[in-house]
């Protein structure tokens, strides 16, 4: 049985490979040039003048140049094989999908298909109304929390459906 998505999470536009790449080369880039610039500007300055708020402003300038670089050398890590015109997608096609004896995470963009064994995973229901969600923990894998909003299904039957599947229970 799958876990489904709600269909707004699925309308982020799908890229291909190679839109991805040069986006990727074009942040680090970027990122590069913006740090070069912060560094050169702030020794100039404080050479000049002396330090100054104004190098507040070129160390600014050197994070924002970091996360910039930061971000697109992670993509490009990340991107998946393929062809240059083949898709890749950054949200998951479904939440989860329960077997018989384990939840199966799908991969999509930064993170790998993770397979948990449905005996020692906890699932409950948190928060109340607009704030509910469903969060699943297991000893070998970081939390995974699914906002109601973002499921096809209510959080409370999604943890009624994991939990019939639980092993010693009869399966619904």
């Amino acid at each position: 049985m799958r876990v489904e998505l709600a269909e707004w999470t699925q309308r982020l536009p799908t890229r291909t490979r190679r839109q991805v790449r040069r986006n990727s080369i074009a942040g680090v880039v970027l990122g590069c040039l913006l740090m070069v610039l912060a560094v050169v500007g702030g020794v100039v300055r404080v050479v000049d003048r002396g330090f100054a708020p104004e190098v507040l402003g070129a160390v600014a300038i050197l994070v924002i140049g970091g996360l910039c670089l930061w971000i697109a050398a992670r993509r490009l890590r990340w991107m998946p094989p393929g062809a240059p015109d083949s898709p890749v997608r950054f949200t998951a096609p479904y939440a989860f999908e329960l077997t018989d004896d384990s939840i199966e995470f799908p991969a999509f963009q930064g993170r790998r298909a993770e397979s948990w064994g449905l005996d020692r995973t906890e699932v409950e229901v948190t928060g109340q109304g607009r704030g509910e969600s469903v969060r699943l923990r297991h000893p070998d894998h970081r939390p995974r929390r699914f906002l109601a909003s973002a499921l096809a299904e209510s959080p409370a039957d999604v943890v009624a459906v994991v939990e019939s599947r639980r092993p010693g229970r009869t399966t619904g």
